[in-house]
């Protein structure tokens, strides 16, 4: 194997002498025109057999192996939360429960891949989904029946209705 490179750029510009080390880093495709000390002419990067190993598809490249043991217990999903949200909470919950489904669902996928941090991260963030819409579908629920109160017909045949003419001057 040559110690030494050369290439022709994407700009048309010769290159080098670059290290068989660098190679990796810059842009070269397998149709780059290389050339090196003990070659003619150049040639296609993809023709040099040493040069093979910069142009393997990535699928050939085993994966990193999961850590043999976990850092503890999965984190909570908040996947059953979120589809209650999204059933019971309407219509604030539609909203409230889609984003707590979107994040509580990635909570497993993420700590069987190994992803610790990012499966307790997104745990902490549908956990946020979950309560802010639990407790703003609580204050809308509130105003929604005050609203219905005052507006009813019941509601001024109430026996408090003589409290209530003195206040509005009924």
């Amino acid at each position: 194997m040559a110690d030494y490179y050369y290439f022709i750029d994407a700009h048309g510009q010769q290159q080098g002498p670059v290290e068989f080390s660098q190679l990796n880093s810059t842009f070269i495709t397998p149709e780059t025109m290389v050339w090196r000390e003990g070659l003619t002419n150049w040639q296609p990067a993809r023709t040099l057999p040493e040069l093979s190993v910069l142009f393997r598809p990535q699928s050939s490249v085993p994966p990193v192996p999961p850590p043999s043991t976990s850092p503890g217990v999965m984190p909570k999903t908040w996947l059953l939360e979120s589809i209650l949200i999204l059933l019971l909470c309407c219509p604030l919950g539609v909203i409230g429960g889609i984003g707590a489904l979107i994040y509580s669902s990635r909570v497993e996928e993420f700590w069987v891949r190994g992803l610790y941090s990012e499966s307790y991260r997104y745990s902490r963030i549908a956990r946020q989904w979950v309560l802010w819409t639990v407790i703003l579908s609580i204050v809308f629920s509130g105003f929604s029946l005050l609203s219905w109160l005052l507006s009813s017909a019941a509601f001024f045949s109430l026996p408090w209705l003589p409290f209530w003419s003195c206040c509005v001057g009924v």
